[in-house]
């Protein structure tokens, strides 16, 4: 068993998530769970696709463009897009309901900022 098969043990089939996407086209959620089916089956090229396509349909959404930087990074040499993907989600943030949550995501996106510029990760501005 892989580390990808690991991961994805029990969750839902790409094929199942799909059909989430086309059954709530007006939903970022779904899209964004598609896109999380393919980071975790190792499938990078895959999500940065269906990320975009989150950033694009729905462009205020800071949790498509956090989940689309780390693909980014993942794929190893896009930083400069990465970068501007974790911007936008620190933007966005306010956004998200729940100020825990809120603080959460901008948090973690000024860590993966700071890796790209700095090569530390901190949760600060730098």
């Amino acid at each position: 068993m892989t580390t990808a098969d690991r991961i994805v043990e029990g969750a839902p089939s790409i094929e199942a998530l799909e059909a989430g996407v086309r059954q709530n086209p007006d939903e970022v959620e779904p899209l964004r769970n598609l896109g999380w089916g393919h980071y975790g089956r190792g499938q990078t090229q895959q999500a940065i696709e269906v990320f975009r396509r989150a950033t694009e349909r729905f462009s205020s959404d800071a949790e498509s463009y956090y989940a689309l930087g780390l693909a980014l990074v993942r794929a190893g040499d896009q930083q400069e897009a990465a970068k501007q993907a974790f911007q936008r989600a620190v933007e966005l943030a306010d956004s998200i309901p729940g100020k825990v949550r809120a603080d959460m995501l901008r948090k973690l996106a000024m860590g993966h900022l700071n890796q790209i510029d700095h090569g530390r990760w901190d949760i600060r501005a730098l």
